[in-house]
């Protein structure tokens, strides 16, 4: 899938580019960027530098695909241009905090077909995009963006209820993508030890699924990290019964025994 789904062919309103506007006044530019469009924006620097984008060429960049803090100050900057502008950046990156300066150029973009526009076998579609993509950001230790892509699917999913208005061809995995994207939302922050929040959504994914022993084991963490050993003990309990060889609750169950919490 690409980086940018279901973006939308190009009219008049939503694709615009520089060539198409050369002879008119900056003050005809009326349309900038939104969340999803897909940019062809040039970076210049005046430091020469290794960066993860290329420099001094036309490239294509999507907003709300951001994986770092440069993409970060990227994204917020390109929401606020016109085609044909630019604008200065300075961003702080390396162990030595060195100070990267770039100029932002925009040369043309293409919106993405809003949410609320989009019919609910698409907003699936997306859903499973941002979750997959997701997953793999987690994997390789980006935390933080892993956690925005779970949140841009679950906001998908939500507003696509009421449940008995989803399509049949989608209806059955449902409930089974917005399960995953709690679970891993709530792993996340089990990362960055929000414990409440973890056990919050947990328990939004045991009310799916009962039996999902990463949830149980999760907010049972999260219990005794908030050092609520009893309600701890019923999750490992729980946990057990449907996964007895389970390593992790039985060295959360070891923990618990140490602590004398029969």
């Amino acid at each position: 899938m690409s980086s940018c789904p279901s973006i939308q062919d190009s009219s008049e309103q939503d694709s615009v580019s520089l060539s198409s506007f050369q002879d008119q006044p900056y003050s005809t530019f009326h349309i900038r960027p939104q969340d999803g469009a897909r940019c062809k924006i040039i970076l210049d620097t005046d430091n020469p530098t290794q960066i993860e984008y290329p420099v001094g060429k036309e490239f294509e960049f999507c907003i709300g695909e951001s994986e770092s803090l440069l993409s970060d100050k990227i994204e917020d900057i390109l929401l606020s241009l016109k085609v044909g502008q630019k604008e200065r950046i300075a961003v702080t990156e390396g162990k030595e905090d060195r100070i990267l300066k770039l100029t932002v150029t925009l040369c043309r973009f293409e919106n993405c077909i809003p949410a609320y526009q989009l019919t609910n076998e698409d907003k699936f579609e997306r859903a499973k995009y941002y979750k997959e993509k997701g997953v793999e950001l987690f994997k390789n230790g980006k935390n933080e963006y892993a956690f925005r892509r779970f949140c841009s699917a679950l906001k998908l999913l939500i507003s696509m209820l009421p449940r008995d208005k989803l399509p049949e061809t989608i209806s059955g995995d449902y409930d089974t993508l917005r399960a995953q994207c709690y679970s891993n939302m709530a792993a996340c922050q089990l990362k960055e030890e929000s414990f409440d929040f973890v056990v919050a959504n947990c328990s939004k994914v045991l009310g799916i699924d009962p039996n999902n022993v990463k949830c149980i084991y999760r907010r049972a963490k999260a219990y005794f990290c908030l050092k609520k050993y009893e309600l701890c003990k019923n999750d490992v309990i729980r946990g057990l019964k449907i996964e007895p060889k389970s390593k992790t609750l039985c060295d959360l169950n070891k923990s618990l025994h140490e602590l004398k919490v029969a």
